[in-house]
């Protein structure tokens, strides 16, 4: 959840800078506070603070050649700048960073306090400087003994990834990883760790992916990495270069990421079409027809990318998958003729990280689809494929949310016509709209963005808003509803519009907004029905729609989007319009006279990396 950076450079490396610069592209990772550990001339400076980094007016003259940064997600402990990190040893002479949650910390805190260590902060972080400094001190190892020595007391069983500097070797960061993300940066004359590749990519494209219980140590020249007992690691074939580009997690111009984001899907759709893999889809598409039953796994907006796989893969392709949360998998009696579809933005969802790991214990297949290469999830697959979305900043997912539906949508056509469900003509008809999609996406941002203007400005002090689908549209109506909480903190349900006679319709008063997202198939007479319901009761409806004069008619404001010739494409587009409502509900928004940034919306991060 929180966001890491060291850099161990030369004279001229302007540390403070690159890490201040650094440190604001990772504020997606959380912004409850931030804080920097800088060696120079043989001392330690430390300096944290509550607040976004983003916001920050900094002073960054420094000669420092080494450093840390880091910005924080509250896990242990409360926003306080007591509780910012780094943490610092009893003698102030270790800094750590950390990112992620220390299962056994308490049992440590015990020990480390029974031997004399004093505690400062609330956080489990704190507890690496103190087993670091007491294996220096009591035990007489180096920096590097003693940190391996702490990541064995640590143990598997929790989740960190953590950078350390000692006041004493001011040319040195050494790190650890295990369950959470965390890249060793390679440069020239400047060596870097990140907990993502846009922490460093201004000054380098190269970079290695670690694997867990790994150790490892960075000075501007060198690159070390070390397993458990001390061995040191070959380095061969493990440097990985980055196809993303700096100016990719720029704003462009825009207000907010958010925005911009909504507005590159067209591009991003097109790159994911582009560079899927036809092996990787030959492989999956085998791998789901062959499995007796087949089980998607996500979280948060990547379950309604799922949702929509479901229904795509039953009417495509007569092939019924089910969606559970990663929880609710475990719960299940998995089988080695399992396939688990694990789908993910950032490859290291903590919560579907332990899903898989109960399913391949269990002897299932894994498959997977994944934005972030080389991350945690694609490791533990047989298979995967990536969207290749590029990088997203914005807290909300926009454009990885709708890549990993294009790309679930082309795995179900590939699928559909293996098994012989749809003819030939069918499957090269829904090909060819498939890649006109990230066309028509493009013209939906534009053409809607005045009415969906309103619609947000309508609905931004609300109280609470239905988004109300039909049986296929229901994945996008609660994805409407998710991106109006998150951003712009409404109250917003999303239900299938045949349900909401039997319970929701209670709350509808006059000016209760109602967003239906129309579907081309059966039950659109039946939708007209519910329009009508919701506004005899007063309710301000709202419907996107192909066209539709009587739909049209009965409704506040329509918005139309593109026909489409195949009905099983248009998840997509209408997705597009309900991330422009929810952005335009939350941008120019104000809670206590302060305007909220849908960009980093209160008390969420990016990259779930806790269970």
């Amino acid at each position: 959840m929180c966001g890491i950076i060291g850099i161990a450079g030369n004279q001229q490396s302007n540390a403070f800078r690159k890490l201040f610069n650094g440190l604001k592209r990772l504020e997606y990772r959380g912004y409850d506070s931030y804080g920097f550990a800088l060696l120079n001339a043989g001392t330690l400076d430390i300096q944290t603070s509550i607040g976004q980094i983003g916001e920050a007016e900094i002073d960054l003259r420094s000669e420092a050649r080494v450093g840390l940064a880091h910005t924080r997600w509250a896990t242990h402990g409360g926003v306080t700048d007591i509780n910012a990190h780094p943490q610092t040893s009893c003698q102030q002479r270790i800094a750590v960073v950390h990112n992620g949650i220390l299962t056994n910390y308490l049992q440590l805190r015990d020990r480390l306090l029974d031997l004399g260590h004093e505690f400062r902060s609330e956080t489990d972080t704190e507890t690496i400087p103190h087993l670091i400094e007491e294996y220096m001190n009591s035990n007489g190892f180096t920096f590097l003994e003693a940190t391996i020595a702490a990541v064995k007391d640590l143990g598997s069983g929790g989740s960190y990834a953590f950078a350390a500097v000692f006041q004493d070797e001011p040319n040195t960061i050494i790190f650890a990883k295990n369950r959470s993300p965390l890249l060793v940066g390679v440069g020239e004359n400047e060596n870097y760790i990140g907990s993502a590749e846009v922490a460093f990519l201004e000054h380098t494209k190269k970079y290695i992916v670690l694997e867990d219980m790994t150790i490892g140590k960075i000075t501007a020249d060198s690159i070390e990495l070390y397993n458990l007992e001390g061995e040191l690691l070959s380095l061969d074939g493990k440097i990985s270069v980055s196809q993303f580009n700096i100016e990719e997690s720029a704003k462009g111009g825009f207000k907010h990421y958010m925005l911009k984001e909504i507005h590159e899907q067209g591009h991003a759709l097109k790159n994911t079409l582009q560079n899927m893999d036809q092996d990787i889809i030959a492989k999956i598409t085998k791998e789901i027809i062959e499995a007796p039953e087949i089980f998607f796994v996500a979280a948060g907006t990547s379950s309604h990318s799922c949702l929509v796989a479901e229904f795509l893969f039953e009417n495509i392709a007569g092939i019924r998958t089910r969606t559970l949360l990663p929880n609710i998998l475990e719960s299940k009696a998995i089988t080695p003729s399992s396939l688990i579809f694990a789908v993910s933005q950032s490859g290291e969802t903590a919560d579907t990280i332990s899903a898989l790991e109960y399913a391949l214990k269990n002897g299932a297949v894994v498959a997977s689809l994944v934005n972030m290469v080389g991350t945690q999830i694609p490791r533990m697959s047989t298979v995967c494929l990536y969207t290749h979305a590029g990088p997203e900043i914005g807290v909300a997912a926009t454009k990885t949310f709708t890549t990993q539906v294009i790309a679930l949508t082309r795995l179900a056509i590939e699928t559909g016509y293996k098994t012989k469900k749809i003819t030939k003509k069918k499957y090269e008809d829904l090909l060819a709209e498939l890649y006109e999609l990230p066309e028509i996406v493009s013209t939906v941002v534009k053409r809607t963005e005045y009415l969906t203007k309103q619609v947000g400005n309508l609905i931004r002090y609300k109280p609470s808003a239905y988004f109300l689908g039909t049986s296929t549209t229901l994945p996008v109506a609660q994805e409407g509803a998710l991106k109006l909480k998150e951003i712009a903190y409404v109250h917003a349900e999303g239900y299938n519009a045949a349900e909401s006679k039997h319970g929701p319709i209670a709350l509808i008063e006059k000016d209760f907004p109602v967003i239906f997202i129309a579907s081309t198939d059966k039950t659109r007479h039946h939708l007209l029905g519910n329009i009508k319901e919701m506004a005899a009761r007063g309710a301000k409806t709202i419907t996107i729609l192909e066209e539709d004069e009587h739909i049209e008619r009965e409704t506040d404001i329509a918005i139309k989007i593109p026909k489409l010739r195949n009905e099983e494409l248009m998840f997509i587009p209408a997705t597009v319009v309900t991330q422009l409502i929810a952005y335009y509900a939350a941008a120019g928004k104000r809670i206590k006279g302060k305007e909220i940034n849908p960009d980093k919306p209160k008390n969420l991060s990016k990259v779930v990396t806790v269970s």
